[in-house]
């Protein structure tokens, strides 16, 4: 995965996904039926693990879709305090070390109108406009 800013917004993408399956063994007690499975277990091994490497991969990438999305729906000005807001962008790519992931940004106090609804202030009152 890499990551990329899109309007100030961090954003992960999967260029290639690969997951490994340990093995996977299918052996099925019955009669007759289950002598017939298990002639063929090999194959109907192989495509199982197959499907389940295809399926994590698909899950990772609506995870990431998902988390992509989140974090563009969020403001750009989160507003602290009647007509005062921190504003915050994302200035670059970010590094991933072994244990964190650096990012540089840039905050700014934005005083009077900014993007955020009347009345979205931390404190809950409303602009008297």
């Amino acid at each position: 995965a890499s990551m990329h800013t899109l309007r100030s917004r961090p954003q992960i993408d999967v260029k290639k996904c690969e997951s490994a399956v340990g093995d996977v063994s299918v052996h099925v007690h019955a009669e007759i039926t289950g002598f017939f499975i298990n002639l063929f277990s090999g194959f109907i091994e192989d495509a199982l693990s197959k499907t389940i490497r295809k399926e994590a991969c698909k899950l990772v990438s609506r995870f990431v879709d998902k988390a992509n999305a989140f974090v563009m729906a969020q403001p750009e000005e989160i507003p602290v305090w009647n007509a005062i807001a921190l504003n915050y962008t994302a200035n670059g790519e970010p590094a991933f070390r072994k244990d964190a992931i650096e990012a540089a940004a840039s905050f700014r106090l934005a005083v009077g109108n900014f993007s955020g609804a009347p009345g979205d202030a931390a404190d809950g009152n409303a602009d008297d406009e």
